[in-house]
């Protein structure tokens, strides 16, 4: 592990480098993911808050994000034939919904963060909205972030932002993202290492799959034919369903903390399975009540 030290002194900065072998022996690389041991009895109060922690940890590298840095956007697509998205690549922020009230068309902006974004000008050649690609291949859009150079000093924050039509399928593998759906799909397929994934709306098959995730699901209407599998080391998740709808869940994990006021029903209505080594859940009704 290296220890960076930088002094400043007028208009003078020195930078120093110390490198610890023996603090580093036997340490994981980072982002092969947290070891933890089995629970012992008396430890379930303790578990139940580990995904949190797991999963805040995560997901730091979005709210360590600075306020400011120089912002370029590519060139929105048309996209009112295409009726799959797939995203792929390090990291991004995803804003995907289904409202006929607005233009079909896909978007990314990126946002060049790190210590020399401010000096960075629009005349480098080193494009920070080139590290997000754009494709329609028939009825996909394929969209892939691509992780900046490590010889550069300053790191791309990519927002990307698609409005489709409704009813279509949407699917997500990245190391790390963050995603808000809202509207009518017909399969949602996600997976990274850390996921924090939001859905408003509603869609006949939803899978998550993922190391730490962070899952807030709410369906405002459902065909009570919905299927939900999650699974994850680290697993929080929030489930609400519409009024009277009968709900079939399950749960399997080492150590899980399951709120619910609703009995689980197999075989009737969405069917919902949760598993992983930590899991915590809440399943509610809609506070709008939906049917």
């Amino acid at each position: 592990m290296a220890r960076i030290v930088c002094r400043f002194s007028g208009t003078m900065t020195s930078i120093a480098v110390a490198v610890d072998p023996e603090r580093d022996r036997g340490r994981r690389r980072a982002g092969t993911g947290a070891v933890f041991s089995r629970p012992q009895t008396g430890d379930i109060g303790m578990a139940s808050f580990l995904p949190e922690l797991m999963i805040a940890g995560g997901l730091a590298l979005f709210q360590a994000m600075p306020a400011h840095g120089q912002e370029t956007t590519a060139q929105p697509l048309d996209i009112s034939a295409v009726t799959e998205v797939a995203i792929t690549g390090e990291a991004a922020s995803v804003r995907l919904s289904t409202d006929p009230g607005r233009p079909y068309r896909a978007s990314a902006v990126s946002v060049r963060t790190g210590w020399f974004a401010k000096w960075y000008s629009s005349w480098l050649a080193n494009d920070c909205a080139a590290s997000t690609r754009m494709q329609i291949d028939g009825g996909v859009l394929r969209v892939q972030t691509v992780p900046a150079s490590w010889l550069d000093p300053s790191d791309c924050s990519v927002r990307i932002d698609i409005n489709m039509l409704a009813r279509g399928s949407v699917s997500i593998e990245q190391q790390a993202f963050m995603a808000k759906l809202t509207g009518l799909f017909e399969r949602i397929a996600v997976a990274g290492r850390a996921a924090d994934f939001t859905m408003d709306g509603r869609a006949r098959t939803v899978t998550i799959d993922g190391d730490a995730v962070r899952a807030h699901i709410a369906f405002s209407g459902t065909g009570r034919d919905e299927t939900i599998a999650i699974r994850a080391d680290a697993l929080d998740t929030h489930l609400e369903f519409g009024k009277d709808v009968p709900i079939g869940y399950s749960v399997e994990a080492t150590a899980s903390f399951v709120d619910s006021a609703i009995p689980s029903t197999p075989g009737t209505g969405p069917q919902v399975s949760l598993a992983g080594k930590f899991v915590r859940t809440t399943i509610r009704r809609g506070p709008d009540g939906a049917p």
